[in-house]
């Protein structure tokens, strides 16, 4: 890897667990708990080939069980972990319920940034299927930034940095126009009531990487 990144002219990189996901769909979550923590451990092993160059995202396999959050987000520290990531949209797990509070609180007092990075989700089945599962997979994150904001999560919690991942940017100017106009239309019905406008949670909480994007550079 550190050849091909010589290749390109890659200082460093910023490295996600594609395949880690997808054990998500293990029935035993205990198991799958202890899988992933064995993944992080590896990694963090892994990186010290060059631990200047290349920065492994932990997996948080704690958004089933937010209690140990803390806890657990210490060893990642230990372990050198800089970032650490969580699925955009896990079954069963809904995150703008308060049960999830333990997490954000200490996922904030960590000061480490917490990404959401795009998944390979089949919504779609039969006549021109695999291109319309991967344009729906290349841009998830507007109802989630909608979730998070509208729940209060960042009022709760105004230190907490979210990283939305390889999504793209030309998502966030549209996103950000219908977040403010739905708080500003129906701020007499939304519940909780928000101390800011939706797009000054974007400014001051979030940020969001891209490949190519020409809109959003425009």
């Amino acid at each position: 890897r550190l050849a091909d990144m010589d290749a390109e002219g890659i200082d460093a990189a910023v490295i996600y667990h594609g395949r880690l996901n997808s054990l998500i769909r293990m029935p035993d979550k205990e198991f799958w708990y202890r899988c992933v923590d064995v993944c992080n451990e590896w990694a963090a092993e892994w990186k010290e080939a060059a631990p200047d160059r290349l920065f492994p995202v932990a997996l948080l396999p704690t958004f089933l069980w937010p209690e140990p959050t803390r806890d657990y987000l210490q060893k990642l520290q230990q372990l050198g972990y800089k970032a650490i990531d969580i699925p955009v949209s896990p079954k069963g797990v809904r995150y703008n319920s308060l049960s999830m509070d333990p997490m954000w609180e200490a996922i904030q007092e960590s000061g480490m940034p917490v990404s959401f990075h795009i998944g390979a989700y089949i919504q779609y089945s039969g006549r021109g299927s695999l291109g319309a599962n991967l344009n729906a997979n290349l841009m998830p994150f507007t109802g989630l930034f909608g979730q998070l904001v509208f729940s209060g999560v960042f009022d709760r919690f105004p230190g907490l940095k979210v990283v939305f991942t390889e999504g793209g940017a030309s998502w966030v100017p549209g996103t950000l126009e219908n977040a403010d106009k739905v708080a500003r239309d129906y701020a007499s019905e939304l519940r909780p009531k928000l101390a800011h406008k939706p797009s000054w949670y974007w400014h001051h909480n979030c940020y969001t990487t891209f490949m190519e994007d020409d809109v959003a550079m425009e």
